[in-house]
């Protein structure tokens, strides 16, 4: 299992924090990459997808993302079940962009590429989950698509959520540092 992120020099010390973790749990931390900042919060995000089209090329295996704040608490062994998926992430109000996993799959370079695509509009500030959601919602049909349960991109603070059945917790680190990135 290749769990991929690249962070900017803000999220330093959360992805410190993410190594350790990956580390407790017998997993391999060489795809975790620090890289420069592009300017704002939004643009960083946005690379996100170039990264891990990037990673799957390179690796030519499956390949989960997480955020650089997320904390590994137990081996995400449901990604070693996927086989054929081409996608997967967990849907609550909205699609959760902090853990994607991506098959070595046609269709999940393809949507890659889309999006990856639709972000290269100089115009196109829009969230990047947002926009992911939007091409699922157009091509998912065509996708073999599994959605992760909350456990597997779980907010640190959801208090409807046991902390001891979180798989990947995500600590929000974009509240305290959006700001800071994007100079205001």
């Amino acid at each position: 299992m290749n769990i991929i992120c690249y962070y900017t020099p803000e999220y330093r010390k959360d992805a410190k924090l993410l190594k350790e973790t990956m580390d407790i749990v017998g997993l391999d931390t060489s795809h975790v990459e620090e890289r420069d900042s592009l300017g704002s919060w939004e643009k960083n995000c946005q690379a996100k997808a170039n990264f891990i089209l990037e990673k799957l090329e390179e690796l030519k295996e499956p390949v989960v993302w997480v955020d650089a704040d997320a904390r590994i608490m137990q081996k995400p062994r449901l990604f070693e079940d996927l086989g054929d998926t081409d996608f997967a992430a967990h849907w609550g109000r909205w699609l959760m962009s902090g853990t994607l996993y991506f098959g070595n799959t046609l269709g999940a370079k393809a949507l890659l590429k889309t999006w990856i695509e639709i972000q290269e509009d100089p115009e196109e500030m829009r969230w990047d989950q947002k926009i992911l959601e939007e091409i699922i919602d157009t091509i998912g049909s065509k996708l073999k698509i599994v959605k992760l349960p909350v456990t597997y991109c779980q907010k640190f603070d959801d208090r409807t959520l046991s902390l001891e059945d979180a798989v990947i917790l995500h600590t929000q680190a974009s509240r305290r540092l959006k700001k800071e990135i994007n100079g205001e």
